[in-house]
């Protein structure tokens, strides 16, 4: 283990935050998560150096486990999806179809439009390049790649890479994003999703995200929110704290502070409508009190359109522990 300073700041000025433990893989021992005093930044401290991190983490071959239906195509690759992220967010399409399609579907686009940002669907680029670092086993980036995208991935599990080559015949650069080099300017989008909370380094990660984009390019980030309502009420039973693989712990206070001290422009912070964090962070509270074990019927019974109701007001005023940020190169 080893303690570090503030990675935004440089500051070693902290205060505890909380301390929990593993329940992602159930690893032993607790561990400390911190907030800088001068700058707000959420981390884990001390933390597991990178030769020790692995054991953290569960075994490849039953992490990375696909069922068919993980396999199977993206829903946006067809039928009334595909026609609506040709219509409006330009993508090609298989051919053309009457322009009041397009006005029959611009109803239905206007309640999607909110889940296509969610999932992190960019804009379509003419002859694009798009880079998604931590593809896993692939089946996002095999989705843009049927959409006309120039792919590239990075992933740095061997066994997911080896399933991406398997099932898509995609090559994965099998590495973590320090020990990469592209060349300037040869991205249009890189996406990361529930990613940079991982590396030890986002202030590096960025720096060199910046350098890879084109001018103007866009970047996505998918990551937990340390201040959102599952992650406030929750606390160290928090599902999103992922202790001690998540190392940072950002809000949108934070990442917006670090995106634009890296040469980023701040376009949306969407918040998720799902009640994953929820009900997982509930199981990690009846996991070590049996006797309220009722409640999680109650959850998945009675309750549960109102906790979906609940997650999806929340989620409205920027308030659940899910968000994806989607940002753009500032132009020198």
């Amino acid at each position: 283990m080893e303690t570090v300073a503030c990675d935004f700041c440089g500051s070693f000025d902290y205060m505890p935050y909380l301390r929990s433990k593993d329940y992602i893989n159930k690893k032993a021992g607790t561990f400390s998560v911190v907030q800088c005093k001068t700058c707000g930044l959420i981390y884990t401290n001390p933390r597991p150096l990178k030769t020790e991190m692995s054991a953290f983490y569960p075994a490849s071959t039953s992490y990375y486990v696909f069922t068919e239906k993980d396999l199977a195509p993206m829903k946006v690759l067809s039928g009334i999806y595909r026609l609506m992220l040709q219509y409006f967010k330009g993508y090609p399409g298989p051919k053309k179809s009457p322009r009041f399609i397009k006005a029959l579907l611009l109803p239905y686009y206007l309640i999607k439009r909110h889940k296509f940002a969610l999932e992190a669907i960019p804009d379509y680029v003419q002859e694009g390049t798009l880079l998604e670092i931590g593809s896993s086993y692939g089946k996002f980036l095999y989705g843009m790649k049927s959409m006309g995208w120039n792919i590239q991935g990075i992933e740095m599990n061997s066994e997911a890479a080896a399933a991406c080559k398997k099932v898509f015949d995609i090559d994965l650069i099998c590495k973590d994003i320090d020990s990469v080099s592209f060349g300037e300017n040869s991205f249009d989008v890189v996406i990361m999703r529930m990613v940079l909370e991982h590396v030890f380094s986002p202030a590096e990660a960025l720096k060199k995200i910046n350098s890879w984009l084109k001018p103007s390019g866009k970047l996505i980030l998918v990551l937990p929110d340390i201040s959102g309502f599952e992650a406030r009420l929750f606390r160290g039973w928090f599902y999103g704290l992922h202790l001690p693989n998540h190392l940072y712990h950002f809000s949108p206070k934070t990442i917006s502070k670090y995106l634009v001290k890296y040469g980023f422009r701040i376009q949306r912070i969407l918040h998720h409508r799902t009640d994953r964090d929820f009900v997982k962070s509930l199981d990690n509270v009846l996991s070590e009190n049996r006797l309220l074990f009722r409640l999680k019927y109650l959850t998945k019974g009675i309750l549960r359109p109102l906790l979906k109701w609940l997650i999806c007001m929340l989620s409205a005023t920027g308030r659940t522990s899910r968000m994806t940020v989607i940002a753009s190169k500032k132009d020198i």
